[in-house]
């Protein structure tokens, strides 16, 4: 079964929020909270904030961070025994 457009979204907005965000971001999502927001009106305020709060810009930078860390860690290339 492959992944709807929203599907891929729902996995992002998932993986964005998982985690550290900023303090507006969290007094937006206790609102959310507060309010009891479900569904698809969850659903599209949680794009909005994504969208508003320069989120995908940060999605991007933690991927470059990571493959950076990736790059720094040693590599044995080739090894050899003595025997």
């Amino acid at each position: 079964m492959g992944l709807t457009i929203r599907g891929t979204w729902e996995a992002l907005l998932e993986e964005a929020f998982k985690h550290p965000v900023t303090a507006a971001i969290r007094k937006e999502l206790n609102i959310l909270r507060r309010n009891g927001v479900i569904g698809r009106n969850l659903f599209m305020i949680l794009t909005n904030i994504f969208h508003e709060h320069g989120m995908q810009d940060r999605e991007v930078s933690n991927h470059r961070e990571i493959a950076e860390e990736a790059d720094e860690i040693p590599r044995i290339i080739c090894s050899e025994a003595l025997l």
